[in-house]
């Protein structure tokens, strides 16, 4: 039991060095280990129960499981739920342990087309007006509606686009790349996306959408950008902590951002990872797992990706993303990592304090790893022959060890899956239990459940309904 545990725990990593330690220091280490496994729930952590969107009531559909998300409905820092089923959009506010029901409602119902696929997979949670509470948008056979929310439920608004099916965006290479970025900084969300001629954004005005500056002509169809594993990887990310949102996306030679320079997108190239094709980067399990986490707290998004070995990460610097890579888990292909029940569900979450902390779905359920980027520049290289130097955080009775000298000088370590660390086990939402289903795991979200309490959450669908699960002290 504590060699399995030792193991299971990755207290001793084949990369690290050996050392010597008493049984009674190993029992420790793996008492003190902070878990969230299912079997502890009642004396460690916390439940929030979520509506009973289960199999039986037909959410094992695409057309209702795939719209499940967390919006701040209320304006209380707390994340609510919607979802869609066959009459339209129901939400359910959080009260403490529950989410009960509400009078939001938005009628997008099957009788009016919105089970199909080129509709009900554009329905986001923006922040239209402003007022710290979301709206809804999505895009109909016409265009981009947006419905205000008025404390309630959602009302029609003057917000439009024409991006209809007639002019082509009924095509995933269009409609899939729809987002709300906040462009001027002004709070209230902004619509881009993706034609044949490139990307084309347009500002929010108060009332409506108008024309705009942001354009990125480069990523046309002329210039393939109509693939999907490249259109699929456009995000607005925040890079240089401006509070307005720049974009990047991965072509053939790796990753290009523009820096949003006021009132457009830079023509100059801020200069990412070469997560290239010519290295697999064409393959959807890398290419769909890049993500923009601020994982050093810096105000400025980073970049994280899964290769064929694991998660690596770059942080963002002034004009460029770092040259140094830092490593995350070894989630590898040779371990399963090619399936989607597995990087699909990769998620950057603060768990642990106040940095985000990376966590994602395993054969046996949900796994985190605490983040450590604080220590990474403290790291030192070792000269062959010496002996590894470690830093105790919290002091030397504590587990946690930081190494401040390792061998690699080109990758460090930022999560304590390479260290002796904090190592979370979450919900068994294992592929035992089926959820290695996509009606399952595609459901998987790390929700901030109460952000005046910085208290994160692991959300999921299970064939019974929705359950979250939280560290920590009530909410």
């Amino acid at each position: 039991m504590l060699i399995n545990c030792i193991f299971k725990k990755n207290i001793l990593k084949k990369r690290a060095t050996l050392f010597l330690l008493s049984p009674y220091i190993l029992m420790s280490i793996c008492l003190a280990s902070l878990v969230f496994s299912t079997h502890l729930w009642a004396s460690y952590n916390q439940t929030v129960i979520g509506p009973a969107w289960g199999d039986h009531d037909g959410w094992d559909q695409p057309e209702y499981y795939s719209t499940i998300r967390y919006p701040d409905l209320n304006g209380d820092g707390k994340a609510d739920i919607c979802g869609r089923e066959g009459r339209g959009i129901l939400c359910y506010l959080r009260r403490v342990d529950a989410f009960v029901p509400s009078t939001f409602f938005l009628g997008l119902s099957n009788a009016e087309g919105w089970n199909q696929p080129e509709y009900y997979s554009t329905i986001r949670y923006p922040e239209i007006n402003g007022d710290g509470k979301a709206d809804i948008c999505a895009r109909s056979k016409t265009g981009v509606k947006c419905y205000l929310n008025t404390g309630k439920t959602f009302v029609e608004s003057t917000f439009f686009l024409g991006w209809s099916d007639d002019k082509g965006w009924h095509i995933p290479t269009y409609h899939a790349t729809i987002r709300y970025p906040d462009l001027n900084g002004d709070g209230k969300a902004d619509i881009c996306g993706r034609l044949k001629t490139g990307v084309k954004c347009y500002l929010n005005t108060g009332t409506s959408f108008t024309d705009s500056n942001y354009t990125v002509a480069d990523w046309s169809d002329a210039n393939s950008w109509n693939h999907h594993q490249y259109y699929a990887t456009i995000h607005y990310p925040d890079l240089n902590g401006d509070n307005k949102a720049d974009v990047c996306g991965r072509s053939r030679r790796g990753i290009e951002c523009r820096l949003n320079v006021g009132s457009r997108f830079s023509s100059s190239h801020y200069l990412g990872p070469d997560w290239a094709d010519a290295v697999a980067w064409d393959q959807r399990q890398y290419y769909l797992s890049i993500q923009y986490p601020d994982i050093n707290s810096d105000g400025k998004a980073d970049i994280c990706g899964r290769s064929g070995s694991g998660v690596v990460c770059h942080l963002s610097l002034e004009d460029s993303f770092s040259s140094v890579s830092y490593r995350g888990p070894e989630w590898t292909d040779a371990d399963g990592w090619d399936k989607p029940g597995h990087y699909s569900t990769i998620g950057y979450s603060p768990v642990i304090g106040e940095n985000l902390d990376i966590c994602s779905r395993t054969n046996t359920g949900i796994k985190c790893y605490k983040n450590y980027v604080k220590y990474a520049d403290m790291v030192e290289y070792l000269i062959d022959g010496e002996e590894p130097i470690y830093h105790h955080p919290h002091g030397e009775e504590h587990e946690e060890r930081i190494p401040l000298k390792e061998k690699s000088s080109i990758r460090k370590c930022i999560f304590s899956n390479c260290i002796v660390g904090l190592t979370l086990t979450g919900p068994e939402w294992s592929d035992a239990n089926g959820w290695n289903k996509p009606e399952y795991y595609s459901t998987i979200r790390y929700p901030m459940l109460d952000r005046n309490k910085n208290v994160s959450g692991i959300c999921g669908r299970s064939s019974h309904g929705i359950k979250c699960y939280y560290r920590g002290a009530n909410l």
